[in-house]
């Protein structure tokens, strides 16, 4: 198992996920980050808010596996549906 961080950034603010989650792949954890996306959007718009953080970057304690989760690209993606 390989520990995960799902780091926020919303323009030029970044916000470190100092814990992460060990999960067995890059796609699992991407799955994650995807589901964390959408309770964030869904959560937004319950509240009437803009929709913060804009990326959530996912990486990997050893390095090397890195993937970025765009949450005004779900939305869109959504809409288009």
């Amino acid at each position: 198992m390989t520990r995960y961080y799902f780091h926020t950034r919303t323009g030029d603010e970044f916000r470190e996920d100092a814990e992460g989650i060990e999960l067995p792949t890059l796609d699992a954890a991407m799955t994650k980050a995807v589901g964390d996306a959408y309770s964030l959007i869904a959560s937004c718009v319950q509240q009437r808010k803009d929709i913060r953080p804009q990326l959530i970057e996912v990486t990997a304690k050893e390095g090397g596996d890195r993937g970025i989760v765009n949450l005004h690209q779900l939305v869109f993606d959504l809409l288009k549906t």
